[in-house]
């Protein structure tokens, strides 16, 4: 990766985030320029209707930036501003162009195949058997793929746990400087992202917090970075649908997967399909299709599941009556209801579940997957 050789640079750059950045670029003056003007031109520059005002607030950001710079150099990171050699081809040409890159890892920014994977903190079985069984298939098929999202609780980490565990790149985008992860409980899965020669990437000083506002902005960075932004499970709202909004902005495509009408945490997607705005997917090929992603020589397109396969008669009769309980019922429950003994039971809902039809829930209850 191609990075900055002067971090302070950057930092200052970063640090003018206050001043409309636009005047600079106008004036055709790097950050460190701008800075340094005489008074009187910083004080226009920045619109400040108080003198000592401007001056304060200069001395101020300059001392950010040194702060910035020395952690930078302390943590061996890497920055990228747009005016960098290896600065993302995709942010290039987004709606919202950040001003500073702070990346801890050494990952493709600009690999060939990217897909953001976004979805609730309180992802259902079904929204994280979808996560971890596309992409173990788009390992299959199309690796490599780097997987893209937001280092959160729910689908988030399961994309990224699942991208480790089939040997795929990938990059957490965080809302907060990289002087903390956020949620600390992440602190590991972030090592084995870097170790794994992933990203944790930043768009913030170092010792800024992760506020309401700056998972908002992260969003649209996730959006930008890839080719286009899937979402496994979401509510009606929720980050990951504005993750999709800022994807449809930045001219990417948007997939989701679908789910019952009745499932609070796949209304967003069902709404998303619904409207138009959103590709139906339930599987890689559909995903790599939509994409137009080319399948190398090597590979093999996989095998599409169909969403209905055939069950046997007991399983028929299985289905049914989950389908009536809509809720995950235990097996004791189910051999009241329909009256199979509870040795076929068993038999028959492990190969229900083998075959993608239900879901099984803590306490061994089980649920059907559509």
């Amino acid at each position: 990766m191609t990075h900055s050789t002067d971090p302070l640079v950057s930092s200052i750059a970063l640090a003018l985030s206050r001043v409309p950045y636009s005047r600079v670029e106008d004036l055709g003056l790097s950050a460190p320029d701008a800075i340094s003007l005489p008074d009187e031109k910083w004080i226009r520059l920045g619109g400040y209707d108080n003198p000592s005002t401007a001056i304060a607030h200069r001395k101020a950001m300059m001392e950010k930036a040194t702060e910035e710079a020395q952690f930078i150099k302390a943590k061996k990171l890497s920055v990228l501003t747009p005016i960098d050699p290896g600065y993302p081809r995709r942010l290039l040409v987004a709606p919202v162009m950040p001003r500073m890159l702070t990346i801890c890892g050494h990952a493709d920014l600009d690999a060939d195949r990217m897909l953001s994977v976004v979805g609730t903190r309180m992802a259902t079985p079904y929204g994280i058997n979808f996560t971890e069984r596309l992409i173990a298939e788009l390992k299959e098929t199309v690796d490599p793929v780097t997987i893209v999202s937001g280092l959160a609780y729910g689908i988030d980490a399961t994309a990224h746990r699942a991208a480790l565990k089939n040997d795929m790149p990938t990059i957490a985008v965080v809302a907060h400087g990289l002087g903390m992860i956020y949620p600390a409980s992440h602190r590991d899965l972030a090592s084995r992202i870097i170790k794994a020669d992933g990203a944790i990437i930043s768009t913030y000083l170092h010792a800024e917090q992760p506020f309401r506002s700056h998972f908002l902005e992260r969003n649209v960075l996730i959006a930008s970075l890839s080719d286009a932004t899937l979402v496994a499970e979401s509510d009606i709202k929720g980050g990951a649908m504005s993750t999709a909004a800022h994807a449809l902005d930045a001219g990417r495509d948007v997939l989701a997967l679908p789910g019952r009408h009745t499932d609070k945490m796949s209304s967003g997607c069902n709404h998303l399909i619904r409207t138009r705005r959103a590709e139906l997917v339930t599987c890689a090929k559909e995903v790599i299709d939509t994409i137009c992603w080319k399948i190398p020589t090597n590979k093999k397109p996989p095998l599409q599941m169909a969403i209905f396969p055939a069950l046997s008669p007991i399983g028929e009769k299985i289905a049914a009556a989950l389908r009536e309980r809509n809720e995950p019922v235990s097996l004791d429950e189910l051999t009241i209801t329909t009256g199979i003994p509870i040795h076929k039971l068993l038999s028959e809902t492990a190969e229900m579940e083998f075959n993608g039809h239900l879901l099984r829930y803590p306490g061994g209850r089980i649920m059907l997957c559509v």
